[in-house]
């Protein structure tokens, strides 16, 4: 099997093995769907992934993949909200993300310390996702959009993976 990086790669009894970030000839699609489990949804959460390239990712691959994109979006609105520190981003985004986010933080702050309508209707509720919508540019490069509940509220982040070492690492961060 070759791997993202065009290397080949075997595990110790000769079988072929999956390089880290889901790609592999298990299966040739451009496009999955199934449901993730994630913790403060009341049901599952759908997804919608599909590739802009030849892609030979597993179903199961996609779906951790979906997962952490969940959970990537509802830590940041966590954060931007003042519920959840900052550090808990570090090991997740890129720097100029996490500064970003935390800009946007401070300034939400200011906002709702002078509304408290704002303040009640951000603040009161949990992140609850409702749908995860995924496109992979490329091998390396995976654009997400999550929609998420506040209360009666609905949101959108938008994040942009990059894949880095051995992980995905956010590199961009919208929500609104």
């Amino acid at each position: 099997m070759t791997n993202i990086d065009g290397m080949r790669s075997t595990s110790g009894d000769g079988q072929e093995r999956d390089e880290g970030n889901g790609f592999n000839e298990e299966a040739n699609r451009h496009r999955w769907d199934g449901t993730v489990k994630v913790e403060l949804s009341y049901a599952p959460v759908r997804y919608h992934c599909v590739s802009c390239f030849p892609c030979k990712m597993s179903q199961g691959r996609c779906e951790q993949i979906a997962l952490h994109s969940c959970r990537l979006a509802c830590m940041s609105l966590d954060v931007v909200r003042g519920r959840m520190p900052l550090k808990n981003l570090e090991r997740r985004m890129t720097w100029p993300c996490i500064n970003k986010l935390d800009t946007m933080s401070k300034l939400l702050e200011i906002q709702m310390t002078m509304d408290s309508e704002l303040r009640n209707r951000l603040d009161r509720y949990p992140t609850v996702p409702k749908l995860i919508d995924m496109v992979f540019k490329s091998g390396t490069t995976l654009e997400a959009a999550v929609c998420v509940q506040l209360g009666w509220s609905t949101y959108w982040v938008n994040l942009v993976l990059r894949y880095q070492g051995s992980r995905w690492i956010c590199d961009f961060a919208d929500l609104g």
